[in-house]
């Protein structure tokens, strides 16, 4: 097996602001964000933007959440053979969604998804939940 070694570097920053209030075991209320700027730079040329944003509503006694998330990677290298391609297929993106969910999904009769229709460079994921808290908050 060959393998190939790549030097790279990195730079980034990001603004985070987040204001949550806590129940017992997850979060109530809750207003955060974080904007992510990333500049890859040596063996690869490349550089990403994340954008999340996160909302929870408490309404006594539930509760509403909401997520907007972008990842981006833009550059002559954002699609390299070297880089993990990004997709929404994960749970930590999608509850209760997996990889082999996306696998011989049909629309109409002449529309095939595969596996490669969900990967890339770039994606972007909401959600939202409707939550019943059984404890409540503290």
């Amino acid at each position: 097996m060959l393998q190939r070694v790549i030097n790279v570097g990195n730079v980034y920053a990001a603004y985070v602001f987040d204001n949550s209030y806590f129940g017992i075991a997850s979060p109530m209320r809750v207003k955060r964000y974080r904007i992510e700027f990333e500049k890859i730079y040596d063996a690869l040329d490349y550089h990403t933007i994340m954008a999340d944003y996160r909302q929870y509503a408490f309404l006594n006694p539930t509760s509403f959440a909401f997520r907007l998330l972008h990842i981006g990677r833009f550059g002559d290298d954002a699609e390299s053979e070297f880089l993990y391609p990004l997709s929404f297929a994960y749970p930590f993106y999608t509850r209760g969604n997996r990889l082999d969910n996306i696998e011989g999904y049909t629309v109409g009769e002449d529309h095939q998804y595969s596996i490669n229709n969900v990967f890339g460079s770039r994606m972007l994921v909401a959600n939202a939940e409707w939550r019943i808290s059984f404890t409540g908050p503290e």
